[in-house]
């Protein structure tokens, strides 16, 4: 599972942003299990 800050990294905004769009319904997050 990648972590929110090397989320953030690969998808070139802040960790606040990523934590903002998850709150506000814009970010969905999958978890693969392998």
């Amino acid at each position: 599972m990648m972590s929110t800050g090397r989320a953030a990294k690969r998808l070139g905004v802040s960790v606040k942003t990523l934590q903002r769009w998850e709150r506000e319904g814009g970010l969905i997050l999958v978890a693969r299990i392998v």
